[in-house]
């Protein structure tokens, strides 16, 4: 007997508004080497329950199928009215008892570390006292509260008035925390909170002795507010420290998106809502500082993206442009001691943010690499990208940034400027379709400080200049031509094509001297409704991936081309499957709608990414596929295990194997008997 391993990958859990867990499922999959299930056994729940040694209390577990030929893994399911009752974080233990197994002995599951109970945050801490003497701590990472610091004996239960979803962000809903501690709240990562109702955070602490400094909350990654409501939060006192409000440790900032957040400082010689803190303001949101000095400050500098302070010093209704280096905003001080300031987006006084690319045309031939090297500049004005976006980041948005490049072309960040972006793209590329157009360019928000998507202003004298394929042959000339995000397309057989094509007049013609050009052209198409609704019908269970339209054309010198509908004879023709359909095991064929009438025309191509198709006529097509179905078999879901990525059908081709070995030996008897008859 060999050994046994399992992987677990367990969904998200998440709490419901009470701090529960909501009800979870889970796949636990087993797999066995050097033994197998015995097929006559049933694996009834206290079955299950006995094989898994360490189940927190309150979990559901069943055996949901013994999969496979061999019988050689089975699926355990938590099931999803499971409410776990214990918090632990163990590896799973399995043990598979022997009287289920052909062998008949016991087996210990190999520990798999990234197979584990992930049962968190909602039961096994303390309540929270009222008026207590800690900070209240947020870890994102571990989604809990605790006292003070991150610790077991530090765990708190989550308030009813506290969601904790699944990706870390919060929902207060009428939340008040009031602690006598020094700093009422810390967050440990960038967090997102959906205020509903009205929520405070409230330190009362008072220095003994005149000195310190207090911080109502403290976070270490970027703050934004949500929803519909307000939170309020208070700092402590003191004569000569500071009482800071909204404390940004890492400078990352506070987006208020919508709802009201409002910052209450304290009493002493620096009584500030915001230390070190960019603020962005959008949507409908609302940012309120009251201090009870006569000093308010925000971080940056009028119109500077630097760190600083902008002093609002008690004008009356004073008037300030004030920037965080992305978007600019309006501060109206409401009092004549500018106790209490607002910050809201001007809108019309400032212009939005814009970007331009400079003067480059991509130049190429479909099918041939560009010969030389190119550079693409963008400049941003009025916005910059973030601070914590790296090089991966941009790279990996390139699909949503340049949005009609030509299919074939590979493009790089060559350098990264918060105001400018430099991309190059290679002379080795090869592109596959044809494109003469602008190049267009968007900057997702997600890249920049603002927040806000800005789209590149179209640039004539930037663009694609990539040319179809031409292939000249005497007098007659064949080629094909891709334009826009269409596929390449290839003519395998000229002849046959010029076959197909050509009349007798054509042939006298040539023979006196004429030039004839055969071209297969393909566009992206919107289809009318009818075409759409035959396609439709025809899909027989497949996806629909893009309408084409494949048309055939014919010109004679310099007279005007001639769209052909039906050929003589049946082409071949190709196509490249656009690289945003292509995943692996997926089939393609392509559905033909002519005069009304749709067919599935069947894919030649041994190439999973290529079709192959004979077609007599042209007028609107669909690229269709239909993913491969998933063989029964055990399935390996942690991250860090090998991945074969073959999904066929391993029955079917084993059937199919033994067919043919069938028909050969019994033709190889038949052929024996017969030279024995002539013998």
């Amino acid at each position: 007997m060999e050994y046994i391993e399992y992987i677990l990958k367990p969904r998200e859990p998440q709490r419901d508004k009470y701090g529960v867990y909501n009800p979870i499922e889970t796949l636990i999959q087993v797999t066995i080497h050097g033994d197998k299930i015995d097929t006559q056994t049933s694996i009834d729940a206290p079955a299950v329950l006995g094989m898994i040694q360490n189940a927190p209390g309150g979990l559901d577990i069943e055996a949901q199928s013994i999969l496979n030929v061999n019988d050689t893994s089975f699926t355990l399911v938590v099931k999803s009215g499971s409410v776990p009752a214990a918090v632990t974080s163990d590896p799973i233990e399995i043990v598979i008892p022997g009287e289920i197994l052909d062998g008949g002995v016991n087996i210990t599951v190999t520990e798999n570390t990234d197979a584990k109970w992930d049962i968190r945050g909602a039961d096994g801490g303390a309540a929270i006292p009222a008026n207590p003497d800690f900070t209240l701590y947020y870890d994102k990472a571990t989604r809990s509260l605790y006292k003070n610091s991150a610790s077991a004996a530090n765990l708190l239960n989550t308030p009813a008035e506290i969601t904790i979803n699944a990706d870390g962000s919060l929902i207060f809903n009428n939340f008040h925390f009031s602690t006598t501690a020094q700093n009422a709240m810390r967050l440990s990562d960038a967090v997102t909170i959906k205020q509903e109702g009205n929520n405070t955070i409230t330190s009362t602490w008072t220095s003994s002795d005149g000195y310190g400094s207090s911080y109502g909350v403290d976070f270490r990654g970027a703050l934004s507010f949500e929803g519909s409501g307000q939170l309020t939060v208070t700092a402590g006192d003191t004569t000569y420290g500071s009482s800071v409000v909204f404390y940004d440790y890492n400078g990352n900032g506070i987006s208020v998106k919508s709802g009201t957040a409002t910052a209450i400082g304290g009493t002493g010689a620096t009584s500030q809502g915001f230390a070190g803190v960019g603020i962005i303001v959008s949507g409908t949101g609302t940012l309120v500082a009251k201090g009870n000095t006569d000093a308010i400050y925000a971080d940056g500098e009028p119109d500077a993206a630097a760190k600083g302070s902008a002093d609002i010093d008690g004008t009356a209704n004073q008037n300030l442009v004030w920037s965080d280096g992305a978007g600019r905003y309006y501060i109206e001080g409401t009092t004549t001691s500018a106790k209490h300031v607002k910050l809201r987006p001007v809108g019309a006084n400032f212009d939005a943010p814009t970007a331009t690319v400079d003067d480059v045309t991509i130049s190429g031939t479909v099918g041939q690499s560009l010969g030389r090297n190119y550079k693409i500049t963008i400049r941003i004005a009025g916005d910059e990208i973030a601070s914590g976006v790296r090089a991966q980041d941009i790279m990996d948005a390139i699909s949503r940034i340049f949005t009609n490049a030509p299919t074939g072309i590979n493009i790089a960040l060559g350098s990264l400027d918060p105001t400018e972006l430099v991309f190059s793209v290679l002379r080795t590329n090869v592109p596959t379709a044809a494109l003469s157009a602008p190049i267009a360019i968007t900057i997702p928000g997600s890249l920049l400080k603002g927040g806000q998507d800005i789209t590149v202003t179209a640039n004539p004298g930037a663009k694609w200049d990539i040319k179809g394929v031409e292939a000249p042959d005497g007098d007659v000339n064949v080629r094909t031509l891709a334009t826009g995000n269409a596929p390449a397309s290839t003519l395998p057989d000229p002849d046959a094509v010029r076959g197909a094509v050509l009349t007798e007049q054509d042939h006298a013609d040539i023979a006196n001297g004429s030039t004839i050009n055969i071209s297969l052209e393909v566009s992206e198409h919107n289809p009318p409704d009818g075409d759409k609704q035959a396609v439709g019908g025809a899909l027989g269970g497949r996806a629909l991936g893009m309408y084409l339209d494949i048309s055939m054309f014919k010109q004679k010198d310099d007279e005007p081309k001639e769209s052909i509908e039906r050929l003589n004879a049946p082409i071949q023709f190709g196509l490249d499957v656009p690289a945003a359909l292509r995943s692996t095991g997926r089939i393609f064929n392509l559905i033909r709608v002519h005069e009304g009438a749709a067919a599935l025309l069947p894919n030649l191509s041994t190439d999973p990414n290529k079709i192959l198709s004979e077609t007599d006529r042209f007028s609107t097509y669909a690229i269709v596929y239909m993913d491969a179905a998933t063989p029964r078999r055990s399935i390996q879901l942690a991250g860090d295990s090998p991945q074969t990525g073959d999904d066929a059908p391993i029955g079917l081709w084993i059937a199919l194997l033994a067919a043919a070995s069938l028909a050969i030996g019994v033709t190889l008897v038949k052929r024996r008997n017969q030279a024995r008859g002539r013998g």
